[in-house]
């Protein structure tokens, strides 16, 4: 009876300390959800109290801060295929990141704060993805988008190929290829109107990264902006004008085009 009663605290002994022995690497778990594919100069990311400098095929965890510096960029692509670049002085928040062979089971949800972006969807069905801003929230039903962030709040948001979905103030519009919308801080977006020209922070964040130049079918921005001060007040010169508002008042710092180390994507695990 002795040694079987030895034998059976030796083995609860042992599953006691196996499981002790597991709890601080589940606790302290990081769901890896994409990588860098893309750096220009000077990318960090944050989680938690740990900040380090993210290099080529980096990966990257679910809740991490990813922040660019000035004359900086990334481009992240993420395991559904997902790509999004991040340009100078800007950061993205990797929210929430479920990627399931189920699609209907999978989510992406990405937090932009100040900077502009490009994003392109993956693989799974457009409703499953989300992108927050301080003042919208965007519904992704295409393929490629332009997101600036003013330093405000003020969310610009260009279709390039595909449609979105942007809603604030309980008011929600649907923007297709070749439009954009506007939304200011405490208001609902405004009406689309065709893309004026992007800020030169889009145009610098395409070139370190070596990204091409979208075509955007829309007028330019001069044209809406002068209809509405000759007193044009039609709805199309109206959302014209504050789309180009919004655009030159993007209070983010100029980057220029840097050397931009490549790579291929790194492994991801589920």
């Amino acid at each position: 009876m002795r040694t079987s009663t030895s034998r059976l605290h030796l083995v609860t002994l042992c599953v006691l300390s196996t499981l002790i022995g597991f709890q601080p690497r589940h606790a302290n778990a990081q769901v890896v959800i994409g990588a860098a594919q893309k750096i220009v100069n000077s990318v960090t990311g944050i989680l938690k109290d740990s900040t380090r400098t993210v290099a080529v095929n980096a990966q990257v965890f679910q809740n991490e801060l990813i922040r660019t510096g000035s004359k900086s960029a990334t481009e992240l692509v993420f395991q559904d295929q997902t790509d999004l670049a991040i340009g100078a002085n800007s950061e993205v928040r990797l929210d929430d990141f479920v990627y399931n062979p189920d699609p209907s089971l999978s989510r992406v949800v990405l937090s932009l704060g100040a900077g502009v972006f490009r994003f392109t969807s993956g693989t799974l069905p457009s409703a499953n993805y989300k992108i927050i801003t301080p003042t919208a929230t965007i519904g992704v039903r295409g393929t490629i988008l332009i997101i600036a962030v003013a330093l405000n709040g003020v969310t610009t948001v260009t279709v390039v190929q595909g449609a979105a979905l942007v809603a604030a103030q309980g008011t929600t519009v649907a923007v297709e290829n070749g439009f954009a919308t506007a939304v200011n801080p405490g208001a609902p977006p405004a009406p689309p109107s065709p893309a004026p020209p992007q800020p030169p922070a889009v145009s610098e964040m395409h070139a370190a990264l070596d990204i091409p130049e979208p075509t955007l079918a829309g007028a330019p921005a001069g044209d809406a902006a002068s209809q509405f001060a000759l007193g044009g007040l039609g709805a199309g010169a109206l959302a014209g004008a504050a789309v180009a508002g919004a655009l030159a008042g993007i209070l983010i710092a100029g980057s220029e085009s840097g050397n931009s180390t490549t790579g291929t994507t790194g492994t991801t695990e589920p």
